[in-house]
């Protein structure tokens, strides 16, 4: 059993890895960026201990390379970011299809609120519509019920909508992305899993076709 100082330090350790993961994902890390735990320490008002577990795991999730004695944020390829986004494809439109089988009302009713968000979202605030994105796909797989796919989903979402795609969507790629997302709720709302999971599948493929050609024409990877 832990002490009550291990106890805090694994809680430590927990809001530790989030917020660097969360940094990482937003671009206020930048890839090849080093990650000193001294300087995150101060950053995040904690000890080094909590922020050495906590690059430990973003390590195991990908997002970090240790090169000598440094840590480094990871750059993805663009096969990487292809790979990612076709796991993805698989993951969310069989999320989908569960989620319109028989849709818990209350996550409805969240997903619905995320749609309407993220409309106002993407004519004022982009990290703001880059959050509530992120925020719409979870909230799909939680509709599926199925914990292990969210686990799963949950390591495959790295880079697929970070900082460099962030500023490389154009207002035409995000309304089509928003459109997508209301086809999807009302798939779910009206309880067509073949509908829902084919929309899924063809939203994040055509995601995926957007940010690889934005990306190869910018040469961002």
């Amino acid at each position: 059993m832990l002490r009550a100082d291990e106890r805090a330090e694994a809680t430590l350790s927990d809001i530790a890895y989030e917020k660097i993961r969360l940094a990482i994902l937003l671009g206020t890390l930048r890839p090849n960026q080093r990650l000193v735990g001294a300087e995150l320490a101060e950053t995040l008002e904690m000890s080094r201990t909590p922020i050495r577990e906590a690059l430990r795991l973003v390590e195991f999730d990908g997002l970090v390379d240790r090169r000598g004695h440094g840590v480094y944020v990871h750059e993805p390829t663009l096969d990487e970011i292809r790979e990612l986004y076709e796991v993805r494809a698989i993951l969310e439109s069989g999320a989908a299809m569960i989620a319109a089988r028989d849709p818990d009302p209350e996550l409805l009713g969240e997903l619905a609120r995320i749609v309407d968000e993220s409309s106002a979202a993407s004519l004022q605030e982009r990290s703001e519509y880059v959050r509530l994105n992120n925020e719409f796909h979870q909230t799909v797989m939680k509709l599926s019920g199925n914990g292990r796919l969210e686990v799963v989903y949950r390591h495959s979402t790295y880079f697929c909508f970070n900082h460099s795609l962030e500023n490389a969507y154009d207002s035409t790629d995000i309304q089509l992305a928003l459109q997508q997302h209301q086809e999807i709720l009302n798939a779910v709302r009206d309880g067509e899993p073949a509908e829902a999971s084919r929309l899924a599948w063809d939203h994040v493929i055509s995601a995926r076709d957007v940010a690889l050609a934005k990306l190869m024409l910018r040469g961002a990877v």
